[in-house]
């Protein structure tokens, strides 16, 4: 892993540079997809049969799932299948604008990061790409602009489980980007005019120990903010990376969806929420997302869209609430 860490290739070691057209359209299509209602809906359904896909194929019921981030913060409370889109033209500017400045510094040749992942045999790309001073486009660049599913499973984390899940995405296709970044963008690149879900969708997908989830959950309900809720994400082709922490009262309060048929521990998220909504004002609840979103993202939100999604979302579990729609199991 060491040598891994730190492996530079000289120019000459790339067999085949990516283009940076292909690059730029990426970006492009990034934007009909995150402009388009169909392919947010796409993104929800595909999302929940990737859970009952992981429990039927690996025999596994998961105590809980959810989505994370897009599309799932534009989902509205009161009516799930409508949706309020949030603009991502200026994330893909600045996100182009960062390649742009790349091609001027090194325009004779393509982009290298493909070929050093074949020529050194890279498998994660969150942690040995960092250190490199190469080039000043990452990949992480490129795979935090174009949309994917982000989903967490909650489970007994054993290394037998995680073997049987492992083999369940193989056996459903799913798509990590990490794993092979040339694959990742020409799928995407080729399936998205599809509108099939399954031709097109990247996954980052992590499992979450029952007890950490559960822990987690009452912490937000406590009224704790700095949440870090570990989970081992997987990254394609039986490998699984137990570095990762979520900002969970982050992820919670932005953009936390239930998935999956009939989990018991979701009903657990719907109860977090609603003590979230019963017990904090809007704007204390904003304004405590808008600082980590800065602290953890390094990025405000973009547009009203998402602040008036928050704002449904607590007044409706508000609501919910006092009407007591809402009967949670002791």
């Amino acid at each position: 892993m060491s040598e891994q860490l730190f492996y530079k290739p000289k120019h000459e070691d790339i067999l085949d540079f990516y283009p940076y057209e292909k690059l730029s359209q990426a970006l492009r299509r990034t934007r009909e997809v995150y402009s388009s209602k169909q392919h947010a809906q796409n993104f929800v359904e595909y999302s929940n049969r990737i859970v009952d896909g992981i429990h039927a194929k690996s025999g596994l019921k998961p105590y809980a799932a959810f989505g994370l981030g897009y599309p799932f913060y534009l989902l509205s409370p009161e009516m799930p299948n409508k949706f309020e889109l949030r603009t991502y033209e200026e994330f893909t500017d600045i996100t182009q604008q960062k390649l742009d400045h790349h091609i001027s510094q090194d325009g004779k040749y393509g982009w290298m990061c493909t070929g050093c992942q074949e020529a050194g045999n890279l498998p994660d790309l969150k942690t040995l790409c960092k250190p490199c001073n190469r080039v000043q486009f990452k990949p992480r660049d490129i795979f935090k602009a174009v949309p994917d599913v982000d989903m967490v499973v909650v489970m007994p984390t054993t290394d037998d489980n995680l073997a049987r899940v492992s083999a369940a995405c193989e056996s459903l296709g799913v798509r990590v980007s990490d794993s092979d970044i040339r694959g990742s963008i020409d799928y995407f690149l080729s399936g998205v005019d599809t509108n099939i879900p399954e031709n097109y969708v990247l996954v980052d997908l992590h499992v979450m120990n029952q007890n950490v989830f559960e822990s987690s959950l009452q912490s937000v309900e406590e009224g704790v903010t700095s949440i870090k809720a570990p989970v081992i994400s997987y990254r394609g082709k039986g490998n699984w990376d137990s570095t990762e922490q979520l900002p969970f009262w982050l992820d919670v309060v932005e953009s936390a969806t239930p998935l999956g048929e009939n989990l018991d521990g979701n009903r657990s998220i719907f109860r977090a929420l609603t003590t979230l909504a019963t017990n904090n004002c809007v704007g204390d609840l904003m304004a405590e997302l808008q600082k980590q979103r800065e602290g953890e993202k390094g990025e405000r939100m973009y547009g009203d869209p998402l602040a008036r999604n928050l704002i449904e979302k607590s007044l409706q579990f508000r609501l919910n609430y006092a009407s007591g729609a809402y009967q949670f199991a002791q």
